[in-house]
């Protein structure tokens, strides 16, 4: 399936899909086992769209998380001194007997 028609169901769909599709790659798992696989290509297709429902599921729940102007805003990324990371590390090199 696309991704488009997973973004179309419910949670709930999408949930009771994943299940069903979990449970179907588990069989041809065993059935790969035991030698009689059809379709070995269906693996990655299986996996692929449980993948593709997982990703609908964490980008719902993660639009959900965000925080209206109103109430406040999610605090961002602290940015790092590149300049001081390099400068520990050439005192480090230097403290362990190695030159940079």
């Amino acid at each position: 399936m696309k991704i488009k028609e997973f973004s179309n169901l419910t949670e709930d769909d999408l949930i009771t899909k994943e299940k069903q599709l979990k449970k179907e790659l588990f069989d041809m798992e065993s059935h790969r086992q035991m030698g009689r696989v059809e379709k070995p290509a269906s693996f990655r297709n299986l996996r692929r769209d449980i993948a593709r429902i997982l990703t609908v599921i964490n980008e719902r729940r993660i639009s959900n998380k965000k925080i209206s102007p109103k109430e406040g805003t999610i605090p961002e990324k602290k940015q790092v001194n590149a300049k001081r990371i390099v400068k520990s590390n050439a005192k480090e090199r230097k403290v362990n007997g190695k030159k940079s």
